[in-house]
């Protein structure tokens, strides 16, 4: 065999080898599907954990509470034929495949209620029979998706409710015969251009369209094309947040009412509201629009409302609608008029009142007239900033329509000589302002107002013209008793800032007040530290009187104290230098007294080392007649200096300063209240004696010991023999 023989030998055994593998794959494939599908089949809902069927006479109701954690699956045939209704708790994933609900007769509820994830397939109702209608309702889930098609070839009208969810993705066509949707509480719908796409709608009900739509307290991104496409009896949206309407998203050939109310919407599109589309009734009330692009509003509205809402920029031709009969534009609050910004076509009745203007522009209205014109209104606005050529269609109307208003409008403009032929640039100077003259208001400054004693800020123009520009050259200041106004309190007209940039500055005062209030209280913490360390700190003591129970526990102020100095070697050898001065003896004997009270007396007595001590000490003295349960006094003797050195040396543990120098003696008649040489003898016995010789001094009737030492001494528990103590003098 030629080598070119054994190639083509060997490449035919690999391709018959191929087709053999490609053979198997395709048995095992088929046998695996078949083998899934018997199991699908054999799938039947009322077998999973979780669920409980009950026969309710001939129909059958189905409960099922899943765990958290359960992913679970509905398919073909796993729903028992005469189900009546199907309630599902919980669970984390739940999902209903094609066909589920096919060709069920009697089904007529499905609730789902607390599960994480829902998921509807392409045709999972498709074709159901029920002769009810079919409610759908899911709340309380994080993500709801309904596939297309979802509700395909029902001959049973819905009715949907789906309410505090996250996240609901609705795809395009997903309802068959819609009857009635409502979403409320959802914080993010993303719609699918042609979401609200019908397929058979070929009937009405007995008065008209049937399908109503509302969203309540939902945040829509955007409003995509045709988001509306099938005839709607009512579209509501109310306390909601829609960031952007779409071109062409309301492209319905008739919507009988839309009613847009107490919403946030950031900007209606070119054709937002298609001019193919047929609207009765329009109700835009209590909303925040920023802006109405060019051609926004094209569709026919039979009658529009917009009051109560701000509205910051409409621009040339945002409403220009091509059959307009009633327009009510009242009490809003515009910032921008643009020109031809309001274009009403074939009307009957045209009202603009009390609104709040911050800039009109040359031309904003247009309103060509038509024989079928019953009433034109402006009037009570307020207008902060006009251009000439304002009102340029007010004068035709003014003489050919029978229930014409303008007047009591309000502007914002200094009042001033010729008013008439500021107004006349307003209407294009082509009619006698004489009339507005009367009815509108100026602003007037405040010369004018303190000769007028005008407590408000707007008069007539004509009464202006009147006061100040008559033919008298001296004005005559008395009382204006005409006709003022108020000027409204229009501060909400100006431009509004980022929300986002105004949360930021908030945070950023916010942070500042927060670190300077941190930084005051510590300040005054440490300040109040140091102040009581160094003593400016005022303190109180308990003073008690026995015979007048009314002033007892009554808080007296002491003297502010002066600033201590630190108590050291230096400081002690100063002092007993200037004690044996005559001239600084006294202010030396003052400062050793405020040194005793505060670095022995004081800290004597928050040491809780030394109260057995004390408490042993009072009751020793207990026999003692007149004693006082004060503390010990807090001004020593000038008798006692040289012992309270002594004391304030022994406690900084400083050796006997200039042992050589001799205090001052006393005199004769105290010597019995000095320190004995021998007071470790007879300190019992000079006690004892001085109280039965003077029941008034042993002790200072106000708790002053003359010796300061006495105070201090530390007692035995019972006295013992006369000898020399064991303890020392300190």
């Amino acid at each position: 065999m030629t080598p070119l023989q054994r190639t083509a030998s060997r490449r035919s055994a690999v391709e018959a080898a191929v087709r053999v593998c490609i053979c198997l794959l395709i048995v095992w494939t088929s046998a695996t599907s078949a083998i899934s599908v018997q199991r699908r089949d054999n799938y039947k809902l009322c077998e999973v954990r979780g669920c409980n069927c009950t026969a309710q006479t001939a129909w059958l109701i189905i409960n099922c509470t899943f765990d958290s954690d359960q992913n679970v699956d509905v398919y073909k045939n796993s729903i028992p034929p005469n189900t009546m209704e199907l309630n599902i708790v919980g669970g984390k994933l739940l999902t209903i495949h094609e066909l589920s609900f096919r060709e069920l007769s009697g089904f007529g509820l499905l609730s789902i209620d607390g599960t994480k994830m829902v998921v509807l397939k392409e045709q999972a109702f498709d074709n159901i029979r029920s002769e009810s209608v079919l409610d759908v309702r899911v709340n309380g889930c994080n993500y709801l998706l309904l596939e297309a098609r979802a509700f395909k070839n029902m001959l049973t009208s819905i009715r949907c409710e789906i309410s505090r969810c996250e996240e609901v993705e609705i795809r395009n066509g997903v309802f068959g015969r819609l009857q009635e949707i409502k979403l409320t509480h959802v914080k993010g719908l993303n719609l699918a251009e042609g979401a609200f796409l019908f397929e058979n709608q070929t009937e009405r009900g007995r008065h008209g369209i049937v399908t109503n739509i509302s969203f309540h307290n939902v945040t829509i991104p955007n409003l995509p094309r045709r988001a509306f496409v099938s005839a709607l009896s009512s579209i509501e949206i109310t306390n909601c947040h829609v960031e952007r309407i779409s071109s062409e998203a309301f492209a319905a050939n008739e919507i009988s009412a839309i009613s847009i109310a107490n919403s946030y919407v950031g900007k209606l599109s070119s054709g937002a509201f298609s001019q193919r589309t047929l609207i009765k009734f329009f109700l835009l009330r209590n909303c925040s629009v920023d802006s109405l692009e060019s051609q926004a509003i094209m569709a026919a509205i039979s009658n529009i409302t917009v009051e109560f809402s701000s509205i910051k920029q409409i621009n040339t031709g945002a409403i220009n609608c091509s059959v307009t009969a009633n327009i009510i534009v009242s009490n809003n609050k515009l910032t921008t008029l643009s020109p031809h910004s309001l274009v009403f076509r074939d009307w009957n009745t045209v009202m603009m009142e009390s609104n709040i203007i911050q800039h009109l522009q040359a031309a904003f209205l247009s309103v060509p007239f038509n024989d079928d014109i019953v009433r034109f209104s402006f009037s009570g606005n307020e207008i902060h900033d006009v251009e000439p050529h304002a009102f340029d269609s007010i004068p035709e109307l003014q003489h050919r329509v029978v229930h014409f208003r303008f007047d009591d409008n309000s502007f914002h403009e200094d009042c001033r000589c010729h008013m008439d032929e500021w107004m006349s640039t307003l209407m294009g100077g082509k009619t006698d302002v004489e009339a507005a003259l009367k009815s509108s208001y100026c602003k007037v400054n405040h010369v004018i107002a303190t000769c007028f004693k005008i407590q408000e800020d707007l008069i007539s123009m004509a009464n202006f013209t009147t006061l100040v520009c008559g033919p008298e050259q001296n004005i005559s200041c008395e009382p204006y008793q005409g006709v003022t106004k108020t000027i409204s309190n229009s501060t909400f007209i100006q431009e509004e800032k980022d929300p986002h940039k105004v949360t930021y500055i908030l945070l950023i005062v916010g942070l500042v007040v927060l670190a300077l209030s941190g930084t005051i209280i510590i300040i005054i913490i440490r300040g109040g530290l140091w102040l009581r360390n160094k003593g400016y700190c005022v303190r109180f003591k308990y003073q008690g009187d026995d015979t007048q129970h009314e002033d007892e526990g009554a808080m007296v102020e002491e003297d502010t104290r002066i600033d201590y100095p630190e108590l050291t070697n230096e400081l002690l050898l100063e002092l007993r230098e200037q004690l044996k001065n005559p001239e600084t003896h006294d202010k030396a004997r003052d400062l050793i007294e405020i040194l005793y009270e505060r670095f022995v007396i004081e800290e004597s007595y928050t040491n809780n080392n030394r109260q057995d001590e004390e408490a042993h000490l009072y009751e020793e003295l207990g026999n003692m007649p007149n004693r006082a349960p004060q503390r010990p006094a807090l001004a020593p003797t000038p008798l006692d200096t040289d012992d309270f050195l002594k004391v304030m040396e022994e406690k900084i543990k400083l050796p006997l300063i200039d042992a050589d120098y001799q205090p001052c003696q006393p005199p004769v008649v105290q010597q019995q209240y000095s320190e004995p040489a021998d007071a470790a003898v007879h300190v019992y016995s000079e006690l004892k004696n001085k109280s039965e010789a003077d029941n008034t001094n042993t002790l200072a009737s106000n708790g002053t010991n003359r010796s300061g030492k006495m105070a201090l001494r530390p007692l035995p528990d019972k006295p013992g023999e006369a000898g020399p103590s064991n303890r020392s003098k300190y």
